[in-house]
């Protein structure tokens, strides 16, 4: 795959996206029913409690290379769509994302969504977070939505978080999505908690021939990197492909949602 080219930078001042998003709210389920003839009402309360505990994971390997996912039966997920037969079993996750070695915490989409158990990302020193796998016979392998974060490595790492920001989406486009050209572009500066941030978001259409053989066809991309405080860069990436559009509405909570660690 050919790398992107270079999009022409928007350095105009903008609105602080991350003071006016309000992060994503869950919903509990419940259903009602009358069992049997003569049987009393039964309440039955469905809760479906993603929840998360964070670990390192290994940045040694390609995040395009995971192990074969183990067997398991489709499930349904709260939008009526079932998962794909074979996706991996991980921990589901609830409430907020805490990153201490990112320095940042965040919410959880809407939906259902597994803590992040797979190799890291290139760019990233390691990776917590994550995932929902949309496609397990994708050319390559699995193919997930993923909202994930972690420090960025030392090969993407500059001075400040708008460098940083650019480089890391170019490394994240050109590694992991088939050819493509990105749309509706926004690369802006943020305040996060204080601190300076720098947002690139797009919208990666496919190349309909490269394309073949995935079910999206394009993917909602969002890299914001912020200076915490700390020896590396904080990094937040959001890979969201349209077989999940739903959860496109709630990127702009998420990402208002996002605070430095103390």
């Amino acid at each position: 795959m050919s790398e992107p080219g270079r999009p022409e930078w928007d350095d105009a001042p903008s609105p602080d996206l991350l003071e006016t998003a309000r992060p994503p709210a869950w919903r509990r389920p419940w259903v009602l029913g009358l069992v049997g003839l003569f049987a009393g009402v039964v309440l039955l309360l469905s809760r479906t409690f993603p929840g998360l505990t964070s670990s390192d994971t290994p940045a040694t390997a390609s995040a395009t290379s995971p192990q074969a996912p183990s067997a398991a039966p489709s499930t349904t997920e709260p939008n009526g769509q079932a998962e794909p037969p074979g996706t991996p079993r991980a921990q589901p996750v609830f409430s907020r994302v805490t990153d201490p070695r990112a320095g940042i915490s965040y919410a959880v989409l809407p939906g259902r969504w597994r803590a992040w158990d797979l190799p890291a990302f290139r760019g990233f020193e390691s990776n917590t977070g994550y995932y929902q796998v949309v496609q397990t016979d994708a050319p390559g392998g699995l193919y997930w939505a993923n909202v994930t974060s972690g420090p960025v490595s030392s090969t993407a790492r500059v001075a400040d978080p708008r460098s940083a920001a650019r480089r890391l989406a170019d490394q994240l486009a050109a590694g992991y999505y088939p050819k493509h050209v990105r749309r509706q572009e926004v690369q802006r500066a943020l305040n996060v908690d204080g601190r300076p941030a720098y947002l690139v978001r797009f919208l990666a259409v496919f190349d309909r021939a490269a394309s073949a053989g995935y079910t999206a066809k394009s993917e909602l991309v969002n890299v914001l990197v912020v200076n915490t405080g700390r020896s590396s860069l904080g990094g937040l990436y959001v890979s969201l492909p349209d077989t999940v559009r739903s959860s496109w509405s709630s990127v702009d909570a998420l990402l208002g949602s996002v605070r430095v660690l103390g």
